[in-house]
């Protein structure tokens, strides 16, 4: 058992001005994953991306309050960091999460939730800090992956790691720092063995500066490990995973990687 980070996505299709209810993705689930007994559980990001501007909420009768829990009008899309990111808001295991949001009335809306797990049976990811990384970096190796977007809006594309380059050094570690785009989507991330087959994420913004050190930024701010830890042996079966408003076409993921001096410890 260990740390782990998941990221939940959903959409609704034509939800309007006055909103719907969202409906989770495949493979994804609004209940929040039993942790281990007294370890934490926090909800870390909400995003919500749409072609015109409006809210998402996310509610429960164990948060806030059940009326309006946490509810972000947003003018931007992505929308970027609208829960304060020093803090996440602390969850209950098996909780059932209702998530609505708004948008057009013709129209596909989405977002994702990234929820943090301190203690998680199954699904330990290699997580690290910033002090295990800094001072250990022999190479930064961006790494290129086109990532062929299917005809569905807001649907999860996991691409294989090798995709578009197969460069990185075999048996290394590689610590991921952030990732760069270069078409705004919802969420931008990595899924493989070493993040215990999880969706790591964050938003898909197009300014590089909100995204290039996004792992290193959030460890930084929390004080807690988040900077993903891959080793190259593991890349033929890692992703690099996007969620998108998009229908058809390409986007173009940087995975901004740090080969490290020495392999890092589980």
């Amino acid at each position: 058992m260990g740390m782990a980070i998941d990221t939940v996505g959903f959409s609704a299709l034509n939800p309007g001005a006055g909103g719907a209810a969202a409906v989770v993705l495949a493979g994804d689930s609004f209940t929040v994953r039993n942790g281990a007994q007294g370890s934490g559980v926090r909800l870390e990001e909400i995003v919500r991306q749409g072609v015109t501007a409006g809210f998402v909420r996310v509610r429960s009768p164990l948060l806030h309050d059940n009326v309006r829990g946490i509810m972000f009008t947003t003018p931007d899309t992505p929308s970027r960091m609208v829960l304060p990111p020093d803090v996440g808001q602390p969850l209950q295991p098996l909780d059932n999460l209702i998530v609505e949001i708004s948008g057009g009335a013709a129209e596909s809306d989405g977002g994702v939730l990234v929820i943090s797990y301190d203690n998680i049976p199954g699904a330990t990811a290699r997580l690290h800090s910033p002090g295990d990384i800094l001072g250990n970096v022999k190479y930064i190796k961006p790494v290129q992956v086109a990532c062929a977007v299917p005809g569905t809006a807001f649907t999860w594309t996991d691409t294989v790691l090798t995709t578009t380059e197969n460069l990185m050094h075999a048996t290394s570690d590689y610590a991921v720092l952030g990732y760069v785009v270069d078409t705004a989507c919802c969420a931008v991330g990595i899924k493989g063995q070493d993040t215990g087959n999880l969706r790591v994420c964050g938003w898909g913004s197009t300014d590089p500066t909100d995204t290039s050190d996004y792992f290193i930024r959030k460890s930084e701010r929390e004080g807690r490990p988040w900077i993903p830890v891959i080793n190259a042996a593991n890349r033929f079966s890692t992703f690099a995973s996007i969620l998108t408003s998009a229908v058809a076409g390409t986007i173009n993921v940087q995975l901004i990687l740090a080969e490290l001096t020495n392999t890092l410890s589980t």
